[in-house]
């Protein structure tokens, strides 16, 4: 029997992983001496046919674990695998059993590399984990707070799935820290704002909001605290531009598109609770305002391009403007 579990999403492959690898030694593995793990790095085939074709040690099965063939192994071993592949579904020992467990394959994949994930995915036993996006993503941190013994309301749930994004492992670390925080409370989106750091494109979004509802205390706060984080001018200047241009464009959209928000965001490649919030900091500027505003920041950074000695303040003089 073969099992393959995959994709980009790696908290659950190794969630998915370790499922297996308990069922098994549930079942099959009350001593714990038969689940063998492999690198598919440095897969050693003479040492994979033996335990292919031992029996576990006082039990029928054994489980193989080759961990990150498609990714590590070259093509050499990747072809030998094809071979062998063949060669176990024909066999009696096909009795044991291969997890093949991999996560995000980097790079093109070679002929080889195709034809090997080709062949797994057609097996009976395929996992494959997609990064959660959306409602998923916030379904996915509703029922790991109640796995926690915590409850989330709603718009906290949708201000975590902005602030964290599709990293699970992240996700998971903040979850168990503000379920302890609230003693298995309640977690508000005070809660989420207070405890858990955005990424730094939240930070800009933050900033741009600041300096649209004139809070030039707060965008002066923010911009201070992403260079202290070791963000360069320069990087802020481009981050807030792209955040000027992508507010002026769907300025736009919303003046000559009766489209509603999920085609929108759709069309600009977005979360629709972002083009949400997006949208609505839009309403307050006018575009007037916005095309300015990035003529203002492109002038700044003709300057710091030039060499000027004191970049932070030419941002900090456009936030007071």
């Amino acid at each position: 029997m073969i099992l393959f579990v995959h994709g980009p999403d790696s908290y659950r492959v190794r969630e998915k992983t370790k499922e297996l690898i308990d069922q098994f030694r549930k079942k099959r593995d009350v001593v714990g001496l038969n689940v063998i793990r492999l690198s598919g790095e440095s897969l050693d085939f003479d040492r994979l046919r033996m335990e292919t074709m031992t029996q576990g040690f006082l039990s029928e099965k054994k489980m193989i674990v080759i961990d990150r063939l498609l990714a590590f192994g070259d093509s050499d071993t990747h072809e030998k695998m094809l071979d062998f592949i063949k060669t176990f579904a024909k066999t009696e020992e096909s009795n044991n059993v291969i997890l093949f467990v991999e996560e995000k394959i980097n790079g093109k994949p070679k002929n080889s590399t195709k034809q090997l994930f080709e062949i797994l995915k057609k097996q009976p036993y395929v996992f494959e984990f997609l990064e959660l996006k959306e409602r998923n993503l916030e379904s996915w941190i509703q029922d790991y707070v109640k796995r926690l013994g915590g409850s989330i309301e709603e718009n906290a749930t949708r201000e975590l799935s902005k602030k964290v994004g599709s990293n699970l492992w992240k996700m998971s670390n903040e979850l168990h820290k503000l379920v302890n925080l609230k003693n298995r409370g309640v977690i508000t989106t005070d809660d989420v704002n207070k405890h858990v750091r955005g990424t730094f494109e939240d930070n800009i979004f933050a900033l741009t909001d600041s300096i649209a509802v004139k809070d030039t205390k707060r965008a002066l706060e923010l911009l201070s605290e992403s260079v202290g984080n070791g963000a360069s001018e320069i990087y802020i200047l481009t981050m807030m531009a792209r955040q000027f241009r992508i507010l002026l464009q769907l300025k736009s959209a919303m003046e000559l598109s009766r489209a509603n928000i999920k085609q929108i965001a759709s069309n600009f490649g977005i979360h629709p609770y972002v083009a949400k919030k997006t949208m609505a900091m839009a309403g307050r500027y006018s575009a007037n305002q916005l095309k300015d505003s990035y003529a203002k920041l492109v002038i700044i950074d003709e300057k710091i391009k030039n060499g000027h000695p004191n970049p932070q303040l030419l941002l900090n003089l456009f936030i007071a403007d």
